[in-house]
């Protein structure tokens, strides 16, 4: 598999994409645990596995690109994105999960 560029800052209208810090991880932690995000993506990660999930969930590394959604007029986080390969080896898979109290705004589609 080749490596996925890094991720850089992107804007649109109403977010800002920036790359995930060591920082985001406790937000990231708080998306593991909450059973409506994780709802069709596997069910909650476990309190013992959480940490070890959260910061591989916003390391950027040359298998998967990550951002943290923020809205442009704001600093709190409201999702998280990434690409990665997909498991068939051939695809790029584009995954996101936002804060449930950001849902129904377009967003995603965003």
């Amino acid at each position: 598999m080749r490596a996925l560029p890094p991720p850089v800052r992107l804007t649109t209208s109403r977010l800002t994409l920036t790359p995930a810090r060591s920082s985001d991880a406790a937000f990231v932690s708080d998306l593991l645990r909450n059973p409506h995000v994780r709802a069709f993506l596997g069910g909650c990660v476990t309190e013992d596995t959480v940490a070890t999930h959260a910061m591989g969930a916003v390391t950027s590394a040359g298998a998967q690109a990550v951002w943290v959604a923020t809205r442009c007029t704001s600093t709190r986080p409201l999702g998280r994105l990434s690409l990665s390969h997909h498991k068939d080896g051939r695809d790029i898979e584009l995954s996101y999960q936002f804060d449930p109290a950001s849902w129904g705004q377009g967003f995603a589609t965003e």
